[in-house]
């Protein structure tokens, strides 16, 4: 079941009505657990049993882990949770890449150990990163003592399940939501309307301009060698803003339909296109991911505590497996390679200035200038966009030949003039998102606007929108993005 469906619409107003009049937080959370387990079943229904199975063996886990008198005995439990949860995770989505890698490697090198690439027949279970980040965090947090285990097994399960956030994010921690399990979730006027903004803002970023963009994308990224460098760069503009439309669309969606029943999830994106070096960039996309991989990933590895090089191989540590965290391909890797780096250049510009940066410097007040803020903001999107090309290729052969025709221009010939009209309807909405989107970060974000507006303004606003999605939604509908993740 996806948000942008009128199955959704049905449903969820179904689970907004019965947790608005069910008595009690048991029988209320029991009910959510119950709404939360049907949402994920309507794309497989034995995978349901694999997140009950996740949620039941750390519940118990977490419980003797926090019991245990010596540490010896909380590292074991903590080593069990961590084994099962990334053994589950490695099964599912990394067996067969590292199948194929085996087959590949063993061909390189001149051995003939399988004659055909193994491969296992393993259905890739929606949204199995998002909530396996999830769990990890909750044990991690019990075994540091910063968390209490959860004692009440339908308490935790709703934790674990809670659909909104499910399939793909934001990725929330215990320490977050398990305080707002202890009551019963009351449902208020002023809570559905937010919901119900920020869910409408999300509705257009993906219905409109996502689903508008795809399908040109689609067209050059799946064969690239037809096309020359307008319209690959069109095309890679375009999927600039085709995935942050999809990805923060999906969760202005999950965290509006949580506040509608009252519920606050994790902000996940504040305009990362406006940020003015990579290290801000990552502080502005996908937060809840960025903040858990610096939290139980970057920082227990030592951080920037163990001395220069030791911080420059954590972070490209922690950046590789981000990367394949995203998908089993190598392409996916070589982003993460691409985007560490990134990060470690930025960190020695940093070591290099900072002696320069006091108030008196002529450096120091050469940054405080629009002129820097914005030269800063370009070469950092000019960065991103071609990071998004290492993300988006299919294959090394493809990413080799985009990044060739994204860096070197070589004019119009070649399919360009076939797909012309689509060229045109693609750069007018890459046109409507940015000026919407400039005008969100000038204005702090039209969502809170929209909600906090006088109710003649947000009924224009919600109508506006609204027609929006009636009039430009494509025909066709592609799944979110990140539910392969």
């Amino acid at each position: 079941m996806s948000f942008n469906t009128s199955q959704y619409l049905i449903f969820f107003v179904f689970v907004v009505l019965g947790a608005r009049f069910l008595p009690g937080r048991r029988l209320q959370q029991f009910f959510l657990t119950a709404a939360s387990l049907y949402f994920y079943a309507e794309w497989n229904s034995y995978l349901v049993l694999l997140i009950v199975a996740s949620a039941v063996f750390d519940f118990f886990i977490a419980q003797r882990m926090y019991d245990s008198g010596s540490a010896g005995s909380r590292r074991s439990w903590l080593i069990l949770s961590l084994s099962g949860n990334l053994g589950l995770l490695f099964f599912f989505k990394y067996s067969n890449f590292f199948l194929t890698s085996l087959f590949t490697t063993q061909q390189w090198i001149g051995l003939h150990i399988f004659a055909t690439a193994p491969h296992l027949n393993v259905i890739l279970p929606v949204g199995i990163s998002f909530y396996t980040f999830q769990t990890l965090s909750y044990t991690v947090d019990v075994y540091r003592r910063k968390l209490e285990p959860v004692r009440e097994l339908p308490r935790f399960l709703l934790f674990i399940s809670f659909f909104p956030q499910l399939v793909a994010g934001p990725i929330v921690r215990a320490s977050d939501f398990l305080p707002q399990l202890a009551n019963r979730a009351v449902i208020l006027p002023r809570n559905v309307q937010i919901g119900f903004t920020l869910f409408l803002v999300g509705l257009v970023k993906k219905a409109v301009f996502a689903d508008g963009l795809a399908p040109f994308v689609e067209k050059v990224y799946g064969q690239p060698h037809l096309y020359s460098s307008v319209p690959v760069i069109i095309a890679t503009v375009a999927y600039t803003a085709q995935i942050y439309c999809d990805f923060s669309g999906y969760t202005d969606m999950a965290i509006g339909s949580a506040a509608a029943l009252g519920f606050w999830l994790p902000k996940n994106f504040a305009h990362p296109y406006f940020s003015a070096n990579i290290t801000e960039f990552w502080q502005r996309w996908h937060i809840s991911l960025s903040t858990w991989l610096r939290d139980y990933l970057y920082i227990p590895l030592g951080g920037n505590r163990k001395g220069v090089a030791r911080t420059y191989v954590n972070l490209m540590i922690v950046m590789l497996l981000g990367g394949l965290w995203h998908g089993a391909k190598w392409t996916f890797v070589v982003w993460g390679a691409y985007q560490g780096i990134l990060l470690a250049l930025h960190r020695l510009y940093l070591n290099a200035v900072t002696p320069a940066e006091d108030g008196s410097s002529k450096f120091g007040k050469l940054r405080q200038t629009w002129p820097y803020r914005v030269t800063s903001v370009g070469v950092t999107l000019y960065l991103v966009l071609v990071g998004w090309i290492f993300f988006r290729a299919e294959n090394f052969g493809d990413l080799q030949y985009l990044l060739h025709k994204f860096v070197v221009f070589d004019g119009f010939h070649r399919a360009y003039g076939i797909y012309l009209r689509e060229a045109l309807l693609t750069m007018v909405l890459i046109g409507g998102f940015a000026v919407l989107h400039f005008t969100s970060f000038r204005l702090g974000g039209l969502a809170n606007r929209l909600a906090n507006a006088n109710r003649f303004a947000w009924c224009c606003g919600v109508t506006a929108g609204l027609f929006a999605v009636m009039i430009l939604t494509p025909s066709r509908s592609p799944v979110f993005i990140y539910f392969q993740f």
